[in-house]
């Protein structure tokens, strides 16, 4: 019993401590934050010209990127690994897949198709996948599945 009370006064002292040089160092800094009043310069009476410049024109790309994924839909439940993972984005763009498990980067064909095969841990799955197109835009999915190694 006697060393509860020495632990609780311990703590209360401690605490009072760590209150007292946070206030301490609260009040320092309010101290040092002084409003400065600024006052604009004067200006001439002479008159000054402003020229318009030209407008820059800026291009944007037509086709924006995308992430289609076919196989496997969202919220599925699987009984092996690995599994295949196959989608569609532009063409001849970086994907990548990040798993629990492994991050996988391939490469988008022609036709804007991939496809890997992916390992997945046991439980639920988180894939993010990520396809960078040839302007550097980005898109990206994310979809669970699950991995069941229950016997039904």
């Amino acid at each position: 019993m006697k060393e509860l009370f020495v632990a609780i006064f311990l703590g209360g002292i401690l605490g009072l401590a760590i209150t007292s040089g946070l206030v301490a160092l609260n009040n320092r800094y309010k101290n040092n934050n002084s409003i400065v009043n600024v006052t604009p310069p004067k200006t001439t009476a002479s008159s000054t010209t402003i020229t318009p410049k030209e407008e820059s024109k800026t291009t944007i790309s037509e086709t924006q990127n995308f992430i289609d994924i076919k196989t496997p839909k969202a919220n599925s439940v699987f009984s092996e690994s690995p599994i295949l993972l196959k989608g569609s984005t532009n063409s001849n763009s970086i994907v990548i897949i990040n798993t629990p498990l492994k991050t996988y980067t391939l490469n988008s064909d022609s036709a804007g198709n991939f496809s890997e095969n992916i390992e997945i841990d046991s439980g639920i799955n988180f894939i993010d996948i990520t396809s960078i197109d040839s302007q550097n835009s980005e898109a990206q999915q994310e979809i669970m599945v699950t991995y069941s190694t229950a016997k039904i």
